[in-house]
């Protein structure tokens, strides 16, 4: 398993989106790169949107039973994805399966990202 603290601030989305490209390349690299960036920024925005003033984004990245990886984004705040910013609509697309709850003080948001189909 892979972790990562963010401060609960808009460049949080940046700093994770550098984060998981290197997460990719060099612990699962039969995953999409461009798909688990575009995973980690919709929900690390959720998340920071979420957040907060002085809270931290966890960042969680564990290897899937099926041969992709799992990005799980935990927050301090209240539960949602904003529908009009992204969404379950737009991440389900790009995923296996994907599912969020609430915890202990906050919020958790997961997605399991599928290997890539290459020739």
């Amino acid at each position: 398993m892979l972790h990562q603290t963010l401060p609960g601030v808009p460049a949080a989305v940046d700093d994770a989106r550098a984060w998981i490209r290197t997460v990719v390349q060099s612990e699962h690299p039969k995953v999409e790169v461009a798909v688990a960036v575009h995973i980690i920024g919709e929900l690390v925005a959720s998340a920071v949107r979420h957040t907060p003033k002085g809270g931290l984004v966890e960042i969680l990245v564990t290897p899937a039973a099926r041969g992709g990886m799992v990005i799980e984004v935990k927050d301090p705040g209240a539960p949602a994805l904003d529908p009009d910013i992204g969404g379950w609509a737009d991440i389900s697309r790009g995923v296996l399966n994907f599912g969020a709850s609430s915890t202990e003080g906050g919020h958790r948001a997961w997605c399991e990202l599928p290997q890539a189909t290459r020739p």
